[in-house]
């Protein structure tokens, strides 16, 4: 049985806008995990983990699936399961999971319990075939990592945004061959001819 929390459908903000391909206007969610792209980003989120079928409430007049087939969802209905985790319930951490409770070649279900009700969310669903993204995603490839705090990250590179003029919004990212050595990040501004230099320092693991 899978278990999918709110940020298995929150990736929704990265599918594509466009309708050349419609496959990728979607979440695809196939019990491992949910994936989504728009060709320049991809992003993908494991199902959640440490949960059983058992442990999970009745859902009167409904059958929570213990295996479904892969489908993708429209970004549309992602952002409406999401709306599903509004009111969360303290103290059992199970049922901050969303499950499904439908699923064919067309249709899905997605439904969250409080213990109180159940809501859910219906959809079509997309048809197409997904591409292989795992293929996108470098491996037996020598690389370097660095662990860095998100916020900071996030903090930095929402002023480069900004910052920058140019059409593409290119800054430059100069990764250290050392872990223990600061990401550089670097853009400059047309308008006013100014350059903009960051260090986001790496943060030591425990």
């Amino acid at each position: 049985m899978s278990f999918y929390n709110k940020y298995n459908f929150k990736i929704a903000n990265f599918c594509s806008k466009e309708g050349a391909r419609p496959e990728l206007s979607g979440v695809f969610v196939n019990g491992k995990e949910s994936v989504a792209t728009d060709s320049f980003t991809l992003i993908k989120v494991s199902a959640v983990k440490g949960f059983e079928m058992k442990d999970f409430p009745v859902i009167p007049n409904k059958k929570v699936l213990s295996t479904s087939p892969a489908f993708i969802l429209p970004k549309e209905k992602a952002k409406d399961v999401v709306a599903l985790f509004k009111k969360e319930i303290a103290g059992l951490p199970i049922i901050s999971n969303a499950v499904i409770t439908h699923a064919d070649k067309d249709n899905v279900e997605i439904g969250k319990t409080d213990l109180e009700s159940y809501n859910s969310v219906m959809s079509r669903t997309i048809q197409g075939e997904y591409p292989d993204y795992n293929k996108v995603f470098p491996t037996g490839q020598k690389c370097q990592k660095i662990q860095v705090n998100a916020e900071y990250l996030y903090s930095l590179l929402a002023f480069f945004k900004d910052f920058v003029d140019n059409h593409s919004k290119i800054i430059t990212l100069e990764i250290p061959i050392k872990n223990d050595m600061p990401i550089q990040i670097t853009a400059e501004r047309q308008e006013s001819k100014q350059t903009a230099i960051a260090l986001l320092m790496p943060v030591k693991s425990d």
